[in-house]
């Protein structure tokens, strides 16, 4: 699959980044989801960039992550968003009346 590139200015610096087209498409859609544009999101996400990391793997970790992280956000719920269970109403089950399950029953 072939790169494309694009300039983006960081720290004063103006460099290029090579991605393939599926994270810039992914890029900007987070960028716009944010009320920011791709260089924005960039910018953003090049801030912690540990000191010597080549830029385009650091964006590539940083979508993927964004990405993930979203994906699990709205699946995730807290305990005290649960609705109540009232307990008092369940009845202990006794096991030792359940027929054992045999494949030749069915």
């Amino acid at each position: 699959m072939k790169l494309e590139t694009r300039h983006i200015k960081h720290r004063d610096i103006r460099t290029s980044v090579a991605l393939e087209p599926i994270y810039w498409q992914r890029i900007e859609a987070r960028a716009d989801w944010n009320g920011l544009t791709w260089q924005q999101w960039i910018e953003k996400h090049l801030q912690a960039i540990p000191k010597g990391c080549n830029v385009a793997r650091w964006v590539r970790v940083s979508i993927l992550q964004e990405l993930a992280e979203s994906d699990i956000s709205g699946m995730v719920c807290k305990v005290e968003d649960l609705p109540a269970f009232d307990m008092s109403s369940v009845q202990p089950f006794d096991i030792s009346s359940l027929t054992p399950f045999e494949p030749d029953n069915l």
